[in-house]
Order: C-alpha cells, then structure tokens, then sequence
C-alpha cells in the first residue's frame, strides 16, 4: 500500500493496488484479465479504466473470490481506452 502514493505523486495516471496482502499469483491473473480487458475492443465502443476494473472486481465477488474486495485503483480512472 505504502507504493501507492509514491508512484501517484511522481505521475502514475493510476496505481492499482490492494489493501491486504494477497498472493502473487492472484493478482498477476487478475492483472492479467484486466489487460486482456483494456485491450480488447467492446463493439468498438470506448470504455473507461474504471468501469472495465469495477466490473472485473464484481464478477471476483460474484464467483466467490474476496480479492475483488482489496483491490483499489488510485488517480484518473475515467480515461477511455480507444480501440482505432
């Protein structure tokens, strides 16, 4: 958590971290679904980071997987990702 801050104050448009200590593996697939996710064009609709990162959250929650609950992303979560 303590990484957070430092990496927002010196210009990180967004941190994601978490608010206990998790597996590793656990948040590299996490990681991973949410790039695939950003990545991949929706109907070739824009989305924005936070609402494609608080839909992966729900759907952990919704399978049973509490990491959706520790995991937090700091600074401007609006931006649209462009599939051009």
């Amino acid at each position: 958590m303590n990484f957070a801050s430092k990496f927002y104050a010196n210009g990180a448009f967004v941190v994601i971290a978490t608010l206990s200590a998790v597996r590793g593996n656990y948040v590299a697939t996490f990681a991973a679904e949410l790039t695939e996710r950003l990545k991949t064009n929706t109907h070739g609709a824009a989305r924005d980071f936070g609402t494609t990162f608080l839909t992966l959250k729900r759907e952990l929650l919704a399978s049973g997987n509490a990491l959706g609950l520790t995991m937090i992303a700091y600074g401007d979560t609006a931006w649209e990702i462009d599939h051009e």
